[in-house]
C-alpha cells in the first residue's frame, strides 16, 4: 500500500509535467503549536487554462490545501503532523 501512494503522486506529476507550466508560485507559512510550515501555491497553466494547487510541507511531506479557505492549510499540517506521530 506504502508504494501505491508514491507511484501515484509520481505519475501525476509527471504526466502535469508534460503539459503544463508554472505561471506563478507562492511562498508562505502556517503555524501551528507554535512551529512554522512552509505554505507553496502554484498556479499552473494547463491546456484547459490557468488553474491554483497548493500544499503544505510537513517534514518533508506534502499535505494538500486551500489558502483561500480559512484555516484549511492549518488542518493540513495538523494532518501531517498527526501523520507523522504514527510513522515513527
Amino acid at each position: 500500500m506504502r508504494r501505491r501512494s508514491i507511484f501515484v503522486p509520481l505519475i501525476a506529476t509527471i504526466a502535469l509535467g508534460a503539459c503544463a507550466s508554472v505561471a506563478e508560485r507562492q511562498i508562505g507559512t502556517v503555524t501551528v503549536d507554535g512551529e512554522d510550515f512552509p505554505v507553496v501555491s502554484r498556479t499552473i497553466q494547463g491546456q484547459n487554462g490557468p488553474f491554483d494547487t497548493a500544499g503544505v510541507k510537513v517534514y518533508g511531506k506534502r499535505f494538500t490545501c486551500r489558502p483561500q479557505s480559512a484555516g484549511d492549510c492549518e488542518a493540513a499540517a495538523r494532518r501531517g503532523l498527526e501523520v507523522d506521530i504514527f510513522s515513527r
